[in-house]
């Protein structure tokens, strides 16, 4: 019972990273991801269906990240602690749910 634990925990925090990011950019690479694991016949395919899919983001999420870390440093040296701020309508699991 204790490895459940343990995995539930590490899936939690790995949650917790992840969610700092931006979702429509991480939506976008899992569906690149996929694609390239079942999908493509060659490379090429790949890289057009990732450059297709996600063109569009380095506007919409890729230029006010890179406005955030000019400006105030958030991700430099891979530090990405402050990089969203938290919100604070999103309860933890009460320890007795568990």
């Amino acid at each position: 019972m204790s490895l459940f634990f343990l995995a539930l925990g590490t899936a939690m925090n790995l949650a917790n990273s992840l969610v700092k990011f931006p979702q429509k950019s991480l939506l976008a690479d899992r569906a690149s991801a996929y694609f390239a694991t079942f999908s493509p016949k060659q490379i090429e395919e790949s890289l057009q269906f990732e450059k297709d899919n996600s063109s569009h983001l380095i506007l919409e999420e890729g230029v006010p990240g890179a406005k955030k870390f000019v400006d105030h440093g958030i991700g430099r040296h891979g530090k990405f602690h402050n990089i969203t701020t938290e919100d604070k309508s999103i309860r933890e699991l009460d320890e007795n749910l568990l």
